[in-house]
């Protein structure tokens, strides 16, 4: 595709394959005007949750006693010191925090302003809560909200990836056999090796 003026073109070109890697509810748009009565029925089963995501980095590190944890009874429900992977920067300290579920479906269109303001209150009260010497947080020296509104998948599809050999498509994603980062990756990997087996 070409963007042009802010008006997308199709270009007509010869394709051996598409793979389609979108959330369900957009993968299944795309294909509607092909009428893969089958293949739509099963992306239609699909249904996806939201999830409000906040970044934040600290010049120096907090003081928990864990790079991670699942919360409950809390409109959070995943924090992540990021900054503890392998191979990253650990010369500031850097947190990932995923709201639940159920707050980021009913407050799915705050600004990012206004759900960075609650999910970083609601943060410095966990880490004042665990904190040894009880100290409100510093002012982060980065700070971004993201709103994932096809984040969560509530039931995967059994199979790892889908395919309509006759139209030449392919469809893979977290949705497909997994609901985790290692099930997108699954997914796209064996829809690969599908295809490298067929050319």
């Amino acid at each position: 595709n070409n963007l042009n003026n802010n008006l997308i073109k199709l270009v007509q070109q010869q394709f051996d394959f598409i793979v389609l890697t979108a959330p369900p509810i957009q993968t299944s748009n795309l294909i509607k005007p092909l009428n893969l009565i089958n293949l739509n029925n099963q992306i239609e089963q699909v249904q996806m949750q939201p999830c409000w995501a906040l970044l934040i980095a600290f010049e120096s590190k907090l003081d928990v006693q864990f790079d991670g944890a699942f919360v409950n009874q809390s409109i959070i429900s995943w924090i992540c010191r990021d900054s503890s992977k392998p191979q990253r920067n650990s010369n500031n300290d850097c947190w990932v925090i995923h709201a639940s579920p159920q707050w980021s479906q009913q407050n799915l269109e705050l600004t990012n302003d206004q759900a960075q303001i609650i999910l970083f209150e609601e943060f410095s009260k966990l880490i004042f809560n665990f904190s040894t010497i009880k100290q409100s947080l510093t002012q982060p020296i980065y700070i971004q909200t993201h709103r994932w509104r096809y984040a969560i998948p509530i039931q995967p599809l059994n199979e790892q990836f889908l395919i309509d050999n006759d139209n030449a498509i392919g469809i893979c994603g977290d949705w497909c056999g997994g609901a985790r980062v290692e099930g997108a990756f699954l997914s796209g990997n064996a829809l690969a090796e599908e295809l490298i087996n067929k050319f």
